[in-house]
């Protein structure tokens, strides 16, 4: 094994375990508690165990403690995958659903997912999926409302949600989400609406704005795979209903 690498010596252990107290990020004070021991003398391996970490990663962390001090130690999180729409695009799908359909022309009283794929490669020659169109017309033009009730009480909004997925073609931005409530036996309760003069129909939801929702939401009612699973005689009706 090679030697192991000095860690600067322009702080001392007391400083950097300041640092770590401060810090707002967890794995970056873990990091900075173990180059504290290693100031203080500990071995690189009893250093390692206090960080959470084996010696080579924490030969990597003195690394860029040495060229960085504290900020070298907190993660650079990856750019991950562009967008596939720009704002361009999203303006695009925003003015031509505001507008709606022309029955006599596209065939259709409402645009559904794949007219809207189609028209966006038409008009720009994008290919995207179902999950890229609901994404972007869901998180910017949707309404949504909350309530805390009882797995009884939110069936019925989701009876309600049916009948007007019914009543409606299905819109893509009427919907349901579900997140843990802090009333044991409760969930709080998140509907998408896609107009908000569709609020007085859910006596108890209070509008909230998209930045107050939840990190992580389960999905009630949403697409067409989801919602005939979970209403199988309303879909058969629907599917009945379109053929008409």
């Amino acid at each position: 094994m090679g030697h192991a690498i000095p860690v600067r010596m322009d702080y001392t252990a007391g400083e950097v375990r300041r640092l770590a107290q401060r810090a707002k990020d967890a794995a970056q004070a873990r990091r900075l508690l173990a180059i504290a021991a290693v100031l203080d003398g500990a071995s690189r391996e009893e250093a390692a165990k206090i960080g959470g970490m084996d010696r080579q990663t924490l030969r990597d962390w003195v690394i860029r403690f040495n060229e960085q001090g504290a900020d070298g130690l907190i993660n650079i999180p990856s750019p991950g995958m562009p967008p596939k729409l720009n704002g361009i695009h999203k303006a695009f799908l925003a003015r031509i659903v505001e507008e709606g359909p022309i029955s006599a022309i596209h065939g259709v009283v409402r645009w559904r997912a794949c007219d809207l794929i189609m028209r966006l490669h038409e008009e720009f020659g994008l290919s995207v999926s179902d999950d890229t169109i609901y994404r972007a017309l869901t998180f910017d033009m949707t309404i949504f409302a909350k309530k805390t009730m009882s797995v009884t009480e939110w069936a019925k909004v989701q009876d309600l949600i049916g009948a007007l997925q019914i009543s409606m073609g299905a819109p893509h931005d009427l919907m349901m989400f579900s997140a843990k409530g802090s009333v044991l036996g409760e969930d709080d309760i998140y509907i998408g609406l896609p107009d908000a003069s569709l609020l007085s129909a859910f006596p108890g939801f209070e509008k909230v704005e998209r930045q107050s929702l939840p990190d992580f939401l389960v999905t009630l009612v949403v697409r067409e795979d989801g919602f005939e699973e979970r209403f199988p005689d309303i879909s058969k009706k629907r599917r009945s209903r379109i053929a008409r």
